[in-house]
């Protein structure tokens, strides 16, 4: 009797401690404990600091550091940010949205060593705001983009890319766009997209690797103002397989720029056209000068000097009459 009585017990224990596993398994799953973020964070009206899962917000600074973040919703927004912010990257993160990834109720910037996946059937980085002095800036890290209409967009004001290396891949080859604003400037990094750049203004690509494709008739460049490609070596082609030299883009449905740029750096003195060495060489030619202006009098009087107290011994050692 005694042993059956233990044995129920020993069941009845198991099957407790496997119906309370579940339930925190469930649990868990629901609350998003894992480690994922299952809905959107809202950071347009923050006001204070916030830390969560890879993310921490810092209110002061407009800050917004993400170190291993996934954020992984349903919700139409991923990441929405207030005006200003700055982003900063460090390890790997996660994005994914199901109309915008990485959003801004007006300019923001991204930068850090880290990387930033992104995947979206909308828009992966972008900005509602209307205003044209408004600036979506990426100043360094890897991104990576998997978009349905657009990797980058802005509608009204400017999209810079200064650093960084940014590689977009939009399933709307017929619709879609890699990077779009009212004005687009790659000048450093590297953008890889097989859709097109568009702006409604200037369209610029200086000192930069820009390499984008497609479909065919389709121009991979499409600005409504100007178009500004300098200090690049530019191919241009229907494909990537058929790309050639060209001095100019002539509305190709294929480019690859490749910077030409001395990439030594600019003479902060003597300014663009002149290498940054140029401002060495200066620097110890000013030396040199005010060694001699200021050492030249000094070594003359010596010298004076010296020559006439040679000239008193040699009378002093002269026998008298």
């Amino acid at each position: 009797m005694k042993n059956n009585r233990f044995v129920k017990h020993i069941v009845v224990f198991l099957f407790s401690a496997a119906v309370i596993a579940l339930f925190s398994v469930c649990l868990a799953a629901e609350s998003g404990s894992s480690g994922v973020i299952r809905e959107t964070l809202d950071l347009t009206r923050p006001q204070k600091n916030i830390s969560g899962e890879g993310y921490y917000w810092d209110n002061r600074e407009n800050t917004l550091e993400l170190n291993g973040v996934n954020v992984s919703t349903d919700d139409e927004y991923g990441i929405k940010l207030i005006d200003g912010a700055t982003v900063k990257l460090f390890g790997k993160n996660y994005i994914s949205a199901s109309e915008y990834a990485l959003a801004g109720q007006g300019g923001f910037t991204v930068t850090g060593d880290g990387s930033l996946t992104i995947v979206t059937d909308g828009d992966a980085i972008y900005s509602y705001s209307t205003a044209m002095n408004k600036e979506i800036k990426i100043r360094s890290g890897d991104i990576s983009v998997t978009a349905g209409r657009s990797g980058i967009r802005f509608d009204s004001g400017v999209i810079s890319i200064v650093g960084g290396n940014i590689d977009i891949a939009v399933s709307d080859r017929s619709n879609g766009v890699g990077i779009t604003g009212g004005t687009v400037q790659v000048t450093g990094g590297s953008v890889f997209s097989n859709a097109p750049l568009s702006a409604a203004g200037t369209l610029r690509i200086i000192a930069s690797e820009v390499r984008a494709e497609t479909e065919p008739g389709r121009a991979v460049l499409d600005y409504g103002k100007a178009l500004l490609i300098e200090k690049v070596d530019l191919q241009t082609g229907e494909g990537s397989a058929s790309l050639s030299p060209a001095g100019e883009y002539g509305g190709e449905s294929s480019i690859a720029a490749v910077s030409n740029a001395y990439r030594g750096g600019t003479s902060a003195i003597l300014g663009e056209g002149f290498p940054k060495y140029a401002d060495i060489i200066l620097i110890v030619l000013a030396v040199v000068l005010l060694i001699v202006i200021v050492g030249l009098p000094v070594f003359l009087h010596y010298r004076k000097t010296k020559l006439m107290i040679k000239k008193l011994e040699s009378e002093n050692l002269r026998p008298k009459a």
